[in-house]
């Protein structure tokens, strides 16, 4: 790669803030976990979608690039399809927010009676 190519490239790189790097990478390790899943289970996209209650394997394909912006909903889907654990959310943290939201929910029913 000649000089020029290369200082039109570091300036591009140079522009990318840490946050959008950060999104990027935490994509493709995410969609690199998946497929590493998948090829330890013998698994192609077709099996992969069917798990996961696909229709269209252009979402799998899409999910595999390692460019989508996964919802929590679908890392969840996909995280019981394969066994897997995604998120790594530790039990005992979300055991707490659903018992802050029911003791809310509770505190909140008694203002209105």
């Amino acid at each position: 790669m000649n000089n020029t190519k290369k200082n039109i490239l570091a300036e591009l790189l140079a522009e990318i803030s840490p946050i959008d790097q950060a999104k990027t990478d935490a994509k493709m390790i995410l969609a690199s976990r998946i497929f590493k899943v998948l090829k330890s289970k013998k698994w192609n996209n077709k099996d992969f979608m069917e798990a996961v209650g696909q229709k269209n394997p252009s979402v799998i394909t899409k999910w595999l690039s390692g460019t989508h912006n996964f919802t929590v909903d679908t890392l969840v889907e996909i995280e019981k399809a394969l066994d897997i654990s995604l998120l790594s959310l530790e039990n005992t943290k979300v055991q707490k927010v659903t018992e802050n939201t029911r003791r809310i929910k509770k505190s909140t029913v008694r203002k209105h009676l």
